[in-house]
């Protein structure tokens, strides 16, 4: 069976946060004939095969007890996940090797948690032609857990060596939850890590073993931050990932929230639209609940004043990134970094003047971390600048 992955929109969370993953349908193309060919017609712009530049046409193939193979075209068509020169190629392949499957179990203390809905996230490459590169796609299963709480997934050609396992409903995930503690839970009260080893006798999630967190965070006048946002990132390797897979939660009305968090470090980076605060905290198990109180200071900003050229302020003027650089090493933060790599692109985009043509850039500085950026309004920009954190707003005119 041959299918094609189109993206059909995007989610929004108000540019806080990691942008959530895409809405995605599968277009089933067909089964292949008893010589292994299948023929299909697909929307696309141009004959894929004959051009030459980015493109994102994602298939995939899979037979029961076979793994998954993923083909399609990027700069270059892909087989297996590995770009492949374009010359003479006129289909595409797949190659189905035996099943190496990924299983395990969603336990609630002695018992199996029957009947969950689990979305089994598996990041796989492409990988480029010359094999100095890849770029990283997610591939996502829905499977139901048996009476004993066990799961099978089917293996998946050129893994990136990450698994991330959540359930998908939260009322067997919030009743592990004090009961005290339920109405701060949010939709998703669940924060675990994502797999980058697979243990040999397969993943177990026992949702009693999970520590709760609960948590009390105020904004700059010390009153309820009702509109903040939580990302949980966990340690791995002694390093940090933030993306769309990140656990991330909204505080409730009264600034609180409480949920069920794997063991271990984690850095956890908190905002709302002018203030955040960050903290690395070690997570342990047991039946008491790990209680934290934040308050939120102001996030630094550049500031910033947009006029025309006669000095007049120009309202809803938008930045542009145009070019960054970062150099490697140096003393950063290793969870401040993996948030500013993932996030400051967007927050710096969604800026935008006021009526009083005022604006404050909100982002996070970082040694050696660098950002050229220009103003734009209708079809005119400023000139690029550089982005530096100021107290005192700096004049731009576009004329």
């Amino acid at each position: 069976r041959v299918r094609q992955r189109i993206d059909a929109g995007w989610s929004s969370d108000g540019n806080l946060g990691p942008t959530p993953p895409a809405r995605r349908i599968w277009r089933e193309l067909g089964e292949t004939d008893e010589h292994g060919h299948l023929e299909a017609t697909i929307s696309a712009s141009r004959n894929p095969f004959e051009s030459q530049g980015w493109q994102n046409l994602f298939f995939v193939a899979d037979k029961p007890g076979c793994c998954d193979t993923h083909s399609g075209f990027t700069n270059h068509p892909f087989f297996d996940g590995k770009e492949v020169d374009g010359e003479g190629v006129t289909e595409l392949r797949f190659t189905m090797r035996a099943d190496e499957p990924f299983q395990g179990r969603i336990l609630r203390g002695e018992n199996g948690l029957a009947g969950q809905e689990l979305a089994v996230r598996i990041g796989v490459k492409v990988e480029s032609k010359e094999g100095n590169s890849w770029r990283n796609e997610d591939y996502v299963r829905v499977v139901t857990t048996a009476e004993d709480g066990s799961f099978r997934v089917r293996g998946v050609t050129r893994i990136d060596d990450e698994v991330s396992v959540m359930p998908t409903g939260s009322p067997a995930v919030r009743e592990q939850l004090p009961r005290e503690l339920h109405r701060m839970a949010p939709r998703q009260p669940l924060a675990l890590r994502a797999l980058k080893q697979f243990p040999e006798k397969g993943y177990t999630v026992d949702l009693a073993e999970l520590a709760t967190l609960q948590m009390q965070v105020l904004d700059e006048t010390g009153g309820p931050a009702t509109d903040a946002v939580v990302l949980l990132l966990a340690e791995v390797d002694n390093d940090y990932e933030c993306d769309a897979w990140t656990p991330m939660a909204h505080t409730d009305n009264a600034g609180r929230l409480a949920m069920l968090v794997e063991t271990g470090r984690w850095f956890l980076f908190i905002r709302n639209q002018t203030s955040y605060a960050f903290q690395t905290i070690d997570v342990r198990g047991g039946a008491a609940a790990d209680r934290l109180d934040v308050r939120l200071e102001p996030m630094p900003a550049m500031h910033g004043k947009v006029v025309d050229k006669r000095g007049e302020p120009l309202a809803n003027a938008s930045v542009s990134v145009h070019s960054s650089s970062w150099s490697s090493g140096g003393n950063r933060d290793k969870g401040l970094e993996a948030i500013a790599n993932s996030l400051n692109w967007s927050w710096i985009a969604a800026a935008e003047s006021d009526a009083r043509g005022m604006f404050a850039i909100r982002y996070l500085e970082l040694p050696g971390m660098s950002y050229e950026a220009r103003l734009r309004h209708e079809k005119q920009s400023s000139a690029s600048f550089r982005l530096e954190v100021n107290d005192e707003p700096q004049t731009f005119v576009i004329e």
